[in-house]
């Protein structure tokens, strides 16, 4: 009877991202500097919730189920919004990056993590990469700024073209003559990251 329990909970968990094609969720826009709440088809998952051959998002919180509707419709103050919306707007972006990749005859990218923090109210946004294929982002608000993503993606397309880690760019400075190099590094690092998001986002800035 207790495997027959186990089982059955299992199908349950599994068919959720199953009995649809096609799985809506919300994600946040901006206008006037202030966010909504907007319904989108999601990227198709393949490896469970919010994963597929490109990206995964990491340590979902708990709850985190699908509706009656096919849709991961969280309210845009609840925790679990910031995770579909993370998982919509990274997806997109690599999805356009392997276009390129593709064309230029290069590998594509696979296996990013993704893994999301909230920090305190007020608490700027920010992130880290380390060109392994592991993301950290940090949010206050679940609607954060989409430029938080391209900007940590941009650092793992510069790391991945590259073919480098992060720790094997840098090591540890021990002179004054070593912290302005590793300073230079780091700003050369950010620029590029930078200057990538600015692409993908179509700065209007850029070229002017």
């Amino acid at each position: 009877m207790k495997k027959t329990i186990i089982f059955f909970k299992l199908f349950l968990l599994l068919s959720q991202y199953a009995i649809a094609e096609q799985v809506k969720g919300q994600i946040g826009v901006w206008h006037n500097n202030q966010p909504f709440a907007i319904k989108v088809i999601l990227p198709k998952f393949t490896k469970g919730a919010l994963a597929n051959d490109m990206i995964q998002i990491k340590n979902l919180p708990d709850n985190f189920v699908i509706d009656e509707d096919d849709c991961f419709c969280f309210d845009i103050n609840d925790d679990r919004f910031a995770y579909v919306h993370a998982y919509y707007y990274a997806t997109r972006q690599i999805q356009e990056y392997n276009s390129l990749m593709n064309s230029l005859g290069l590998k594509k990218i696979k296996n990013l993590k993704i893994y999301l923090q909230k920090s305190l109210s007020g608490t700027m946004p920010h992130g880290s990469a380390d060109w392994d294929k592991n993301i950290n982002l940090s949010y206050s608000r679940h609607a954060f700024d989409v430029s938080l993503i391209t900007h940590e993606i941009g650092h793992e397309i510069h790391g991945f073209l590259i073919g480098k880690k992060f720790s094997d760019f840098f090591e540890m400075p021990s002179t004054d003559d070593d912290w302005i190099l590793w300073y230079h590094k780091l700003g050369i690092i950010e620029g590029v990251a930078n200057f990538l998001s600015s692409l993908h986002l179509g700065s209007p800035t850029i070229g002017k």
